[in-house]
């Protein structure tokens, strides 16, 4: 299911650094504009580059599609959140800078947030700072939010919080000379075919693995998890109701099929309510 281990060699090479302490942000805080697009589509534009506006408090129910099927990871049926995230995703290390870089993505109706703000602090240092958001796109009732942060490469391994809306946890960055300690894991769920009290009597649901991480993460930290193959299922997009006529049908007559709004709407409103 997964395994842990250190690089063969040193940390990122030692760059001297030119931050002086501070915090590297690479998310734009130039004055930021709203234009439409050829397709009638909003967008928010911040240093040249185009962001979608976000769905504003009110649209939800304008723009919601809710799933009608039950979740067949064993799950129970599938039902939303307010709020998913915030995720913490590495995206490497810049040596111009020394800096650890990564983003994170935090989904929200509008009803949680309409200007999210990601708060980090360095627990060692007890500095702390903030970083704007992004609007990725909009999907459903659901606006996608990203936050891009650096973090200032020490001596020293560093831990770092993080939260956006009062949710968050805390990673760690590996010191100019440290080796990284970083960990695989894979199938991140059960498929369809495991009988849902098989997958929790028998292997206990997912505990065992993420037990397994945890407790090494706290004997000696992880500073990267390398995700493999099924970390997001999607079987359920075969379960919804409106497209069972269609995949009941006789293979010849598909290409024929008339692809409807409930054909596009129902499968897609699966992946942000199985979360």
């Amino acid at each position: 299911m997964g395994s842990l281990g250190q690089d063969n060699g040193h940390g990122p090479p030692v760059i001297p650094p030119a931050h002086n302490g501070a915090a590297y942000v690479v998310s734009s805080t130039k004055g930021a504009g709203i234009t439409t697009s050829p397709s009638g589509r909003r967008f928010v534009l911040e240093d040249d580059a185009p962001y979608p506006a976000p769905i504003a408090a009110g649209e939800e129910e304008r723009v919601s599609r809710r799933a009608k099927q039950p979740n067949t990871c064993g799950c129970g049926d599938l039902a939303a959140r307010d709020s998913i995230g915030p995720l913490l995703r590495f995206a490497g290390y810049d040596p111009d800078e020394d800096c650890w870089m990564g983003s994170v993505l935090y989904v929200c109706k509008p009803s949680v947030t309409l200007k999210p703000v990601l708060t980090w602090t360095d627990t060692d240092a007890g500095t702390s700072h903030t970083v704007p958001a992004n609007c990725l796109d909009s999907f459903c009732e659901w606006n996608f939010w990203r936050f891009d942060l650096g973090v200032p490469v020490g001596d020293g391994e560093k831990r770092i919080e993080y939260s956006v809306q009062g949710e968050g946890g805390a990673f760690y960055v590996a010191g100019r000379e440290q080796s990284y300690h970083w960990g695989y894991y894979s199938c991140n769920g059960f498929t369809p075919d495991v009988p849902r009290e098989e997958g929790e009597k028998k292997w206990c649901g997912l505990e065992p693995l993420w037990r397994d991480v945890l407790a090494r993460h706290k004997d000696l930290p992880l500073h990267v998890m390398v995700g493999g193959g099924d970390q997001l299922y999607n079987d359920d997009v075969l379960k919804s109701p409106a497209l069972q006529p269609f995949l009941d049908a006789p293979t010849p007559d598909r290409p024929g099929w008339e692809f409807g709004a409930d054909m596009r709407d129902d499968p897609g409103a699966v992946a942000p309510s199985a979360c």
